[in-house]
C-alpha cells in the first residue's frame, strides 16, 4: 500500500502543477456547462480504487481547479468512482481506455449525470500524464 500511495501522490502532485499549464485543461475546468454544474454541488469528487492490488486515489473538480492524491474518499463524499484491474486503471490514466458505459473492462459507480463532466476531464489527465498538454 505503502508504494501505490507514493505512486498517486506524486502522480496527483505533477497532474496538480501540469493542468494550470495546460490550455485545453483549463478550457474545460472553466468551462460554462461545468461551471453550471459546479454552482450547485460546489465540486466533483473522483475515486479510483484497483480491484486486484493496493491502488487507489482521488480527485476533485472544484471552480477552475483539479487536485488529487492518494487514497479514497469516504463512500458519502463520493460522486463517482472509476474501479476495475489495475491495468485497466492505468490504461484509463494513460489515455488507452474508451470511456463510456459500453466498456466492460472499467467499472463505473456514481449518478450518470456527473460522467459527461468527469469524462473530458480524466482525458485531459491523460493528456498531461502523456506530455501532450
Amino acid at each position: 500500500p505503502e508504494a501505490s500511495d507514493k505512486f498517486m501522490d506524486f502522480l496527483w502532485e505533477g497532474v496538480d502543477v501540469l493542468a494550470v499549464k495546460s490550455k485545453e485543461l483549463m478550457s474545460e475546468l472553466e468551462s460554462e456547462r461545468l461551471m453550471s454544474v459546479l454552482k450547485r454541488t460546489e465540486q466533483i469528487n473522483v475515486n479510483i480504487e484497483a480491484s486486484d492490488s493496493p491502488l487507489s486515489g482521488h480527485f476533485a473538480i472544484s471552480q477552475g481547479k483539479l487536485s488529487g492524491g492518494s487514497g479514497l474518499l469516504h463512500f458519502k463524499d463520493q460522486d463517482f468512482r472509476f474501479h476495475g484491474p489495475t491495468k485497466v486503471l492505468l490504461k484509463l490514466l494513460r489515455g488507452e481506455l474508451a470511456l463510456g458505459f459500453s466498456n466492460p473492462e472499467l467499472l463505473t459507480d456514481g449518478h450518470p449525470g456527473f460522467a459527461p463532466y468527469v469524462s473530458p476531464v480524466i482525458q485531459g489527465i491523460s493528456k498531461l500524464i502523456k506530455g501532450k498538454h
